[in-house]
């Protein structure tokens, strides 16, 4: 036999390397494998997942007290009924929460409704004495409220906190599309609350769709400020929901009395700013973008605006100078009166020139306004979205896609 042939070192560390570097090439192919599937798929695939946790969610709590007590025939007579009640009692709160929640949710819906009454109302009571920028603004309000009578009221059941500021999942689908035999719930579709717009529909599965908030730095709605009439209007509004607090019953927020005081001084307020049918300035026009924050790092819902300027003429009024804010066309008329493009509290509306948003939809407000850089052509801004905290959405309404794509996405 011949002599056994030694390992040389070299050998050795070959098959070394060898050994340990195969799990780091299979990882590496893993990883851009997963890379490589399609947006498409990861949603429907989150979807599928979203359609399966939902239901099995609202029966854990039940589930939780049969298996928690695996071994109660060996308790005795007293302890079994003891444990008994428990569980019943913990059924009768969890029913009782159930209930609560929908009866809110029932609250709001007809809120929702009254509002849209009392809106529909005001239109009809208008009379032809306008200031045509208002009158034209009272248009654009009827066109969006013929969109609202349209809308499918959707409750928030899923959001991760990882994308907090930029999606959120709600309890509409394709199968509320064929329940009411109409497209209200697809791709593109707006979402608001009441006026105000939320985000748009990206994905639509059977019985969930996934809606990309105005917070996310992708979603860039094309946007106006506007100034006058549509500021009091939001004033009015906001003053009829704190109106409708005080006359609830559910509290009394003011400490010395005189409520009855508070609510006559509101509503006279409240009507003076509706009945003055002042002017409506449709100025700067730029768009809005957020910033996709997760939960751990949001600090707040406050959204960029980039491009504000009013440097071409349209069916609004003719180019204004960035910085005196007089006509192009008139710069040497120092009788000109000067209104600026933009300001602070000027409500930011959608122009409907993105193809996705219809035109009138609040979106924000102006709260701080950037200087203009040397040489600069645009304002930049920050605005605080007119539907509020973003943290706190629970019932949003999904209004049919301004340009209707009949398939399934």
């Amino acid at each position: 036999m011949g002599k056994p042939r030694l390992c040389r070192r070299s050998d050795v560390v070959g098959i070394m390397k060898k050994k340990f570097y195969a799990p780091y090439i299979i990882f590496a192919v893993a990883i851009f494998f997963v890379l490589s599937i399609p947006g498409n798929t990861v949603g429907k695939g989150r979807s599928a997942v979203s359609e399966v946790v939902v239901p099995i969610w609202s029966v854990c709590h039940n589930i939780k007290l049969i298996a928690s007590r695996p071994f109660q025939w060996m308790f005795g007579s007293g302890k079994k009924a003891v444990l008994r009640f428990e569980e019943e009692n913990q059924r009768l709160q969890l029913e009782n929460q159930q209930l609560h929640e929908e009866l809110e949710r029932f609250q709001r819906i007809l809120q929702h409704e009254q509002f849209i009454e009392y809106q529909i109302s005001r239109l009809e009571s208008m009379n032809s004495g306008m200031v045509p920028k208002v009158e034209k603004h009272y248009d654009e309000l009827g066109r969006l409220l013929g969109y609202q009578l349209q809308a499918l009221p959707a409750s928030v059941v899923s959001r991760d906190p990882s994308s907090w500021g930029s999606s959120l999942w709600l309890n509409v689908g394709e199968a509320d599309n064929d329940r009411m035999g109409r497209f209200v719930v697809m791709k593109d579709s707006p979402v608001v609350l009441g006026t105000s717009l939320v985000g748009v529909v990206d994905y639509v599965g059977t019985h969930q769709c996934r809606v990309r908030l105005i917070t996310d730095a992708g979603l860039n709605p094309s946007v106006r400020a506007m100034r006058g009439y549509p500021q009091a209007m939001l004033v009015g509004e906001q003053i009829d929901t704190l109106l409708q607090i005080l006359t609830s019953g559910l509290t009394d927020l003011h400490p010395h009395g005189g409520k009855d005081d508070l609510v006559y001084a509101l509503e006279v307020w409240q009507e003076s700013l509706l009945n003055n049918k002042g002017h409506s300035w449709y100025l700067a026009k730029g768009y809005l973008q957020g910033s996709s924050m997760p939960l751990w790092r949001s600090g707040g819902s406050v959204l960029k605006g980039v491009g504000f300027n009013y440097d071409f003429s349209d069916e609004e009024g003719e180019a204004k100078d960035l910085r005196t804010g007089k006509r192009i066309s008139a710069l040497t008329d120092i009788d000109e009166p000067v209104e600026p493009i933009i300001k602070v509290n000027d409500v930011l509306v959608t122009t409907g020139m993105d193809g996705i948003f219809p035109p009138g939809l609040r979106v924000a407000t102006v709260s701080k306004i950037d200087p203009l850089k040397e040489g600069g052509y645009f304002y930049g801004l920050e605005a605080v979205p007119t539907a509020g905290s973003f943290a706190d959405l629970s019932l949003l309404y999904v209004l049919p896609p301004i340009v209707k794509n009949h398939h399934k996405v």
